[in-house]
């Protein structure tokens, strides 16, 4: 799935309010890729360490293809845990 509609499926479980009011603004889009752009830094980063570099191609590939992949689902849990949560109850103090 792609990583924009993932983290826009995340937003309207999360935070349907605040989703369609960043929808009614026209900025939907734009919050999205900006919490999307550090995910995909950090996939474009992963698997280019000298080690995995140094490996024989098909094993480079395999390599860079693991490292995309958790970077890819570590960021995506980062992201979606920092989205606003209106399901959250407010404290009754």
């Amino acid at each position: 799935m792609n990583l924009l509609k993932t983290l826009d499926l995340a937003l309207k479980d999360r935070a349907p309010k605040f989703r369609e009011e960043l929808r009614a603004a026209g900025e939907l889009t734009r919050y999205l890729r900006e919490t999307a752009d550090p995910i995909l830094d950090e996939i474009g980063r992963s698997g280019m360490d000298k080690k995995t570099q140094a490996l024989p191609y098909m094993e480079k590939v395999r390599a860079m293809n693991a490292a995309a992949a958790v970077a890819r689902e570590i960021g995506l849990s980062e992201a979606i845990a920092n989205l606003p949560d209106e399901r959250s109850p407010q404290s009754q103090d």
